[in-house]
């Protein structure tokens, strides 16, 4: 855990690291990631909050490239047949998860949720765009998955394949 100094009444916020150079609140929703120059410092401040990207660059930088700016890990290719072996119902203590494949995208859906589109960052491993929130896919020694743990607003919810 990283603590933020915030606003004008310098209390302390803790943040969470979730990919390189990135953070999230868990007192307010947001997200934000620092971004570094070729020599290692930090060139911006990215945060994005209320559904609005802002960009804060440091006196004297360049402008960050539009890559920079993404709040999201790069997605990275999972073959199809992988990608079906996470399909399923996922029974957790707060109700049950389904993944569905439809043409490559896989989504997430909640009971009682609307499902929406997970992208992976890493085999095993997904995130989500709506919300802060990833996904990391459990396996057996076998190599079959078994289960799933959803990670969002400093919870961890694991769920069993049924």
């Amino acid at each position: 855990m990283v603590h933020l100094l915030r606003g004008n009444d310098k209390k302390k916020q803790d943040v969470e690291a979730r990919f390189d150079c990135a953070f999230i609140s868990h007192i307010v929703d947001a997200r934000f990631k620092f971004v570094r120059g070729s020599d290692g410092n930090t060139t911006a401040v990215v945060l994005a909050q209320n559904g609005e990207t802002h960009v804060f660059v440091r006196p004297g930088a360049p402008p960050p490239a539009s890559g920079e700016t993404s709040m999201f890990p790069p997605v990275v290719p999972i073959d199809p047949s992988t990608l079906q072996t996470y399909v399923g119902e996922y029974t957790s203590s707060v109700g049950t998860f389904y993944v569905t494949r439809d043409a490559g995208q896989l989504s997430l859906r909640l009971t009682g949720q609307a499902a929406f589109p997970i992208f992976p960052s890493a085999k095993d491993t997904f995130f989500l765009k709506v919300v802060t929130a990833t996904v990391d896919f459990q396996r057996n020694a076998a190599g079959d998955v078994t289960g799933l743990t959803l990670h969002q607003g400093g919870s961890t919810v694991p769920a069993t394949l049924k």
